[in-house]
Protein backbone atom coordinates (compact mmCIF):
# COMPACT_ATOMS: atom_id res chain seq x y z
CA UNK A 1 0.00 0.00 0.00
CA UNK A 2 0.65 3.71 1.35
CA UNK A 3 3.75 2.46 3.42
CA UNK A 4 5.77 1.03 0.79
CA UNK A 5 5.76 3.86 -1.42
CA UNK A 6 6.48 6.07 1.15
CA UNK A 7 9.22 3.58 1.64
CA UNK A 8 10.44 3.74 -2.10
CA UNK A 9 10.30 7.44 -2.03
CA UNK A 10 12.99 7.84 1.34
CA UNK A 11 15.04 5.78 -0.44
CA UNK A 12 15.15 7.85 -3.48
CA UNK A 13 15.46 10.91 -1.19
CA UNK A 14 18.14 9.35 0.60
CA UNK A 15 20.00 8.27 -2.86
CA UNK A 16 19.97 11.57 -4.14
CA UNK A 17 21.46 13.29 -0.30
CA UNK A 18 24.49 10.75 -0.55
CA UNK A 19 24.58 11.71 -4.68
CA UNK A 20 24.60 15.55 -4.31
CA UNK A 21 26.63 15.76 -1.02
CA UNK A 22 29.64 18.50 -1.62
CA UNK A 23 32.59 16.90 -2.85
CA UNK A 24 36.18 18.07 -3.56
CA UNK A 25 36.44 17.96 -6.92
CA UNK A 26 39.22 15.94 -8.60
CA UNK A 27 39.62 16.44 -12.49
CA UNK A 28 40.90 13.39 -14.48
CA UNK A 29 44.30 14.08 -15.94
CA UNK A 30 43.26 15.99 -19.54
CA UNK A 31 46.48 14.35 -22.40
CA UNK A 32 45.68 12.86 -24.86
CA UNK A 33 46.48 9.66 -24.13
CA UNK A 34 44.36 9.96 -21.09
CA UNK A 35 41.30 11.29 -22.42
CA UNK A 36 41.46 8.86 -25.25
CA UNK A 37 41.67 6.07 -22.96
CA UNK A 38 38.48 7.26 -20.98
CA UNK A 39 36.65 7.93 -24.07
CA UNK A 40 37.48 3.94 -25.03
CA UNK A 41 36.79 2.17 -21.14
CA UNK A 42 33.37 4.34 -21.03
CA UNK A 43 31.99 3.45 -24.09
CA UNK A 44 29.67 0.87 -24.35
CA UNK A 45 31.04 -1.14 -26.64
CA UNK A 46 34.28 -1.55 -23.46
CA UNK A 47 31.78 -1.79 -21.45
CA UNK A 48 29.88 -4.16 -23.35
CA UNK A 49 33.46 -7.20 -24.12
CA UNK A 50 34.37 -6.50 -20.35
CA UNK A 51 30.70 -8.02 -19.07
CA UNK A 52 30.95 -10.66 -21.85
CA UNK A 53 35.05 -11.21 -20.70
CA UNK A 54 33.84 -11.93 -16.91
CA UNK A 55 30.46 -13.47 -18.05
CA UNK A 56 32.65 -16.12 -19.97
CA UNK A 57 35.39 -16.17 -17.06
CA UNK A 58 32.49 -16.79 -14.54
CA UNK A 59 30.80 -19.44 -16.63
CA UNK A 60 33.93 -21.52 -17.02
CA UNK A 61 34.51 -20.97 -13.24
CA UNK A 62 31.41 -23.16 -12.33
CA UNK A 63 31.79 -25.62 -15.14
CA UNK A 64 34.79 -27.03 -12.26
CA UNK A 65 33.72 -30.65 -10.92
CA UNK A 66 34.96 -33.22 -9.14
CA UNK A 67 35.23 -35.64 -12.00
CA UNK A 68 37.95 -33.53 -14.30
CA UNK A 69 41.18 -35.14 -15.69
CA UNK A 70 43.74 -33.06 -15.84
CA UNK A 71 43.73 -31.73 -19.44
CA UNK A 72 40.53 -29.90 -18.08
CA UNK A 73 42.19 -28.40 -14.81
CA UNK A 74 44.67 -27.36 -17.35
CA UNK A 75 42.69 -25.55 -19.82
CA UNK A 76 40.76 -23.77 -16.35
CA UNK A 77 43.93 -22.88 -14.83
CA UNK A 78 44.82 -21.46 -18.16
CA UNK A 79 41.43 -19.55 -18.87
CA UNK A 80 41.65 -18.45 -15.88
CA UNK A 81 45.22 -16.71 -16.14
CA UNK A 82 44.16 -15.27 -19.46
CA UNK A 83 41.05 -13.61 -17.84
CA UNK A 84 42.77 -12.17 -14.92
CA UNK A 85 45.62 -10.97 -17.28
CA UNK A 86 42.87 -8.66 -18.65
CA UNK A 87 41.64 -7.89 -15.49
CA UNK A 88 45.37 -6.59 -14.57
CA UNK A 89 45.11 -4.95 -18.23
CA UNK A 90 41.52 -3.27 -17.74
CA UNK A 91 42.54 -1.79 -13.81
CA UNK A 92 45.89 -0.79 -15.18
CA UNK A 93 44.03 1.14 -18.20
CA UNK A 94 41.97 2.72 -16.23
CA UNK A 95 44.57 4.04 -13.48
CA UNK A 96 46.09 5.75 -16.60
CA UNK A 97 43.21 7.23 -17.93
CA UNK A 98 41.83 8.82 -14.28
CA UNK A 99 45.16 9.04 -12.15
CA UNK A 100 46.17 7.88 -9.13
CA UNK A 101 43.67 9.11 -6.57
CA UNK A 102 40.83 9.32 -8.83
CA UNK A 103 41.29 5.68 -9.38
CA UNK A 104 41.98 4.77 -5.79
CA UNK A 105 38.94 6.81 -4.08
CA UNK A 106 36.42 5.03 -6.99
CA UNK A 107 34.49 1.92 -5.15
CA UNK A 108 34.53 0.11 -8.26
CA UNK A 109 38.38 0.14 -8.66
CA UNK A 110 38.87 -0.22 -5.17
CA UNK A 111 36.87 -3.61 -5.38
CA UNK A 112 39.15 -4.47 -8.51
CA UNK A 113 42.32 -3.59 -6.53
CA UNK A 114 40.73 -6.35 -3.96
CA UNK A 115 40.03 -8.55 -6.44
CA UNK A 116 43.57 -8.31 -8.13
CA UNK A 117 45.39 -8.75 -4.68
CA UNK A 118 43.65 -11.80 -3.77
CA UNK A 119 44.18 -13.81 -6.86
CA UNK A 120 47.10 -12.34 -6.99
CA UNK A 121 48.10 -14.31 -3.32
CA UNK A 122 45.88 -17.21 -4.72
CA UNK A 123 48.28 -17.95 -7.54
CA UNK A 124 51.28 -17.26 -5.58
CA UNK A 125 50.44 -19.93 -3.30
CA UNK A 126 48.19 -21.90 -4.68
CA UNK A 127 48.56 -24.73 -3.10
CA UNK A 128 48.09 -23.98 0.71
CA UNK A 129 45.40 -21.05 0.10
CA UNK A 130 42.42 -23.55 -1.34
CA UNK A 131 39.91 -21.96 0.62
CA UNK A 132 40.76 -18.15 -0.51
CA UNK A 133 40.97 -19.47 -4.43
CA UNK A 134 37.12 -19.84 -3.75
CA UNK A 135 36.68 -16.68 -2.35
CA UNK A 136 38.58 -15.13 -4.91
CA UNK A 137 35.79 -16.99 -7.63
CA UNK A 138 33.15 -15.62 -5.30
CA UNK A 139 34.21 -11.74 -5.49
CA UNK A 140 34.75 -12.35 -9.11
CA UNK A 141 30.70 -13.24 -9.61
CA UNK A 142 30.00 -9.91 -7.64
CA UNK A 143 31.72 -8.03 -10.06
CA UNK A 144 29.78 -9.56 -12.17
CA UNK A 145 26.70 -8.57 -11.08
CA UNK A 146 28.62 -5.13 -10.27
CA UNK A 147 28.71 -4.75 -14.02
CA UNK A 148 25.74 -5.78 -14.58
CA UNK A 149 24.04 -3.27 -11.88
CA UNK A 150 25.39 -0.30 -14.20
CA UNK A 151 21.91 -1.51 -16.55
CA UNK A 152 19.29 0.86 -15.69
CA UNK A 153 16.57 -2.21 -15.99
CA UNK A 154 18.94 -4.20 -13.85
CA UNK A 155 19.57 -1.54 -11.31
CA UNK A 156 15.89 -1.20 -10.66
CA UNK A 157 15.03 -5.00 -9.87
CA UNK A 158 17.55 -4.92 -7.64
CA UNK A 159 16.42 -1.73 -5.76
CA UNK A 160 13.24 -3.46 -6.07
CA UNK A 161 14.03 -6.63 -4.24
CA UNK A 162 15.92 -4.72 -1.96
CA UNK A 163 12.78 -2.49 -0.79
CA UNK A 164 10.65 -5.54 -0.98
CA UNK A 165 12.47 -8.19 0.87
CA UNK A 166 10.97 -7.55 4.25
CA UNK A 167 7.80 -8.47 2.83
CA UNK A 168 9.06 -11.38 1.11
CA UNK A 169 10.15 -12.85 4.30
CA UNK A 170 6.33 -12.76 5.58
CA UNK A 171 5.43 -14.56 2.58
CA UNK A 172 7.57 -16.90 2.92
CA UNK A 173 6.92 -17.54 6.31
CA UNK A 174 2.81 -17.93 5.53
CA UNK A 175 4.12 -20.36 2.99
CA UNK A 176 5.49 -22.10 4.94
CA UNK A 177 3.15 -22.45 7.82
CA UNK A 178 0.37 -23.39 4.91
CA UNK A 179 2.37 -26.21 3.55
CA UNK A 180 3.46 -27.66 7.04
CA UNK A 181 -0.45 -27.84 7.64
CA UNK A 182 -1.25 -29.09 4.27
CA UNK A 183 1.97 -31.87 4.86
CA UNK A 184 0.40 -32.62 8.37
CA UNK A 185 -3.11 -33.06 7.39
CA UNK A 186 -1.95 -35.22 4.25
CA UNK A 187 -0.30 -37.47 7.09
CA UNK A 188 -3.11 -37.69 8.72
CA UNK A 189 -5.33 -38.71 5.81
CA UNK A 190 -3.60 -40.73 3.62
CA UNK A 191 -0.33 -42.26 6.10
CA UNK A 192 -2.08 -45.67 6.60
Amino acid sequence: GTAQLEEVQWMAVKAMLVAHQPKTIRYPPKNLLSTMLRQMLQSSTWQNFSALALLVNVTFMSSQHSTQDGTFDKFLDEQNTVFFGFMCTEAGLNLLSLGPMLYVRDSAHQFDILIITATSVTMLFQDSLRSLSQVTRILRLFKFLRQLAKDKTIANVFETVSVSISQVGNIILILLVIIVMVAVLAVQLFGT
